[in-house]
């Protein structure tokens, strides 16, 4: 980090670091009985950028459920810093609040064949994300919208025979 932060009672401090990339942050915490802020900038690894590189690998077919798809999405940052409840994907002539959103999503490894956390169980000893969800009533000239902007979806294709029998569809009650 390079910057220099003050503590409202009185004292400051410098601490240079080589940096990476480079965000600029004004930021104030209760450190005991007094405020600490700081300003300056802060030095970015691979994932704390604040733009992250994602790849949709597939939009699939669910076999008994044509209403619905399976997306598998492949995320250059851990699994803690993708939030799935902002993967949502717009219906026209439908109020936003009625918009679908990802569900039941399952983490899996690099080659996506093994499935390595869920909904309740995210990974967290992993640097990337691989994902496959489901959404409902998907239509594709609409994108679908993420913490990382718009994504374009690819044409539906059928299931790859590694994801069939590892993530089963559950109907929504």
């Amino acid at each position: 980090m390079q910057g220099r932060y003050q503590r409202r009672c009185g004292s400051m401090c410098h601490f240079p670091m080589k940096r990476l990339s480079t965000v600029v942050l004004v930021l104030m915490v209760q450190y005991g009985p007094c405020f600490v802020y700081w300003k300056g900038s802060v030095s970015m690894g691979l994932f704390g950028k604040r733009k992250s590189k994602i790849e949709i690998v597939g939009v699939y077919s669910v076999k008994r459920s044509p209403q619905v798809k399976l997306i598998e999405c492949i995320i250059n940052c851990p699994p803690t810093h993708v939030d799935m409840a902002k993967f949502i994907h717009p219906v026209n002539n439908i109020p936003k609040l009625h918009w679908q959103v990802a569900y039941d999503e399952h983490y899996l490894n690099e080659n996506g064949t093994e499935v390595i956390g869920g909904f309740c169980d995210i990974p967290t000893d992993i640097l990337f994300t691989r994902v496959a969800f489901y959404i409902h009533f998907v239509n594709f000239d609409n994108p679908l919208l993420s913490q990382f902007g718009k994504l374009r979806l690819p044409a539906e294709s059928s299931m790859p025979r590694r994801l069939k029998n590892l993530v089963k569809y559950v109907p929504v009650d």
